[in-house]
């Protein structure tokens, strides 16, 4: 049974993880669902790893990217 409570929390957090990362790179975090298709959740992690943020405003109304400390 901790096992399974184990699993949820880490389904859990890496979902949020994903949706930050889509918001990060300009797209919506329902894109975070095709990451539950078996065989093509590994694909597409890969790409949205690779994907470069840029510094900018997003539609989320976030700041991404890198910023200098002052």
């Amino acid at each position: 049974m901790a096992g399974l409570g184990l699993w949820l929390v880490a389904t859990a957090l890496v979902a949020v993880l994903a949706v930050r990362r889509l918001h990060d790179v300009g797209y919506s975090g329902w894109y975070a669902l095709l990451l539950l298709v078996p065989f093509l959740n590994g694909v597409l992690l890969l790409l949205l790893l690779l994907q470069p943020s840029y510094p900018r405003c997003t539609r989320h109304g976030h700041k991404v990217g890198w910023q200098p400390v002052a």
